[in-house]
């Protein structure tokens, strides 16, 4: 879109280390950004928004009781040294609460990773890092691939006071 979604003064669509996505049921953009001054940056044709489920992603290890209401971004950042870390600044159309998790998709299936920020606002962050557990291909080739999401789990009931009326 014609947003600036990192708000550095660089429409999205013109900005190589940000991507502006359109999340799942219209609920606004799912915008993410790489650390600015870096050589790393987005490569825009493998970045892209999944519905949740979606056919292309394995069922093993998928959170049965979980919400994906964001669906499941694919991105792509190219330009790194090799095994180097970045962080990956996702932001979200709405707060997400701080029991949300962060679920990484790869080709044996889901498994759960850190958030390195989720304080209850629209903005997390993960690092990724190249060869890493995180990266898809899993080679130190100057390139990491993402296939991820924001997973919201319903609060569990309060359980309810029992309170004793008369004597015993």
């Amino acid at each position: 879109g014609t947003g600036d979604g990192d708000a550095d003064g660089i429409p999205d669509w013109q900005d190589q280390d940000t991507a502006s996505l359109p999340a799942p049921g219209g609920a606004g953009p799912v915008v993410a950004d790489l650390a600015e001054g870096a050589a790393q940056r987005l490569d825009f044709t493998a970045a892209r928004l999944l519905p949740a489920p979606d056919p292309s992603l394995p069922a093993a290890r998928r959170p049965a009781s979980g919400v994906f209401l964001f669906g499941v971004h694919e991105l792509r950042a190219t330009g790194l040294s090799l095994g180097e870390t970045v962080t990956l600044t996702i932001q979200l159309p709405i707060p997400v609460p701080p029991s949300s998790q962060y679920w990484r998709v790869g080709a044996t299936g889901w498994q759960q990773a850190t958030l390195g920020s989720n304080d209850g606002d629209a903005t997390v962050t993960v690092a990724l890092t190249d060869g890493g557990v995180d990266d898809r291909d899993g080679a130190a080739d100057g390139a990491v691939g993402e296939r991820s999401c924001v997973v919201l789990f319903a609060k569990q009931p309060a359980t309810p006071l029992r309170r004793r009326f008369g004597g015993s």
